[in-house]
C-alpha cells in the first residue's frame, strides 16, 4: 500500500521505477561500492556533484559486462585498429578515486 503510493508519484512525474530484489536491499550498488564506500561526504551539496560526476562516468565511459564492455550511451567506443600503448591518456575522475583512459588523437 504504501510503496504503490509511492510508484505513482514517480510515474506521474514521467520517472520509471526499478524494484530491488527481496531481500538484496543492495543489488545494483555500484555507486556505493565504487564512489560513497571510499568517499567522506561532508554536506548534500559535496554529495550532489560527486554523484553527478560519477553518473556522468558510469553512463558514458565505464564499460559493462551486460553489453559487451561498452557504456550504456555509447560515447566512449574503442577504435577499431589497436593502439600503441603510449598513446593511451588518463583522466582521473573524483580526484582520482576513479581513472577512465582514452587513446589520445
Amino acid at each position: 500500500m504504501f510503496v504503490t503510493a509511492f510508484d505513482e508519484i514517480f510515474t506521474t512525474n514521467q520517472l520509471d521505477v526499478i524494484h530491488t530484489p527481496p531481500g538484496a536491499p543492495r543489488a545494483n550498488a555500484t555507486a556505493r561500492t565504487e564512489l560513497l564506500d571510499r568517499t567522506l561526504i561532508w554536506n548534500e551539496r559535496q554529495l550532489r556533484v560527486l554523484l553527478v560526476e560519477y553518473l556522468e562516468h558510469y553512463n558514458d565511459h565505464r564499460p559493462h559486462r551486460g553489453i559487451n564492455q561498452n557504456s550504456p550511451t555509447g560515447i566512449d567506443q574503442e577504435p577499431a585498429e589497436p593502439v600503441s600503448i603510449d598513446r593511451i591518456r588518463r583522466r582521473r575522475i573524483l580526484d582520482g578515486l576513479i581513472n577512465e583512459y582514452h587513446h589520445a588523437a
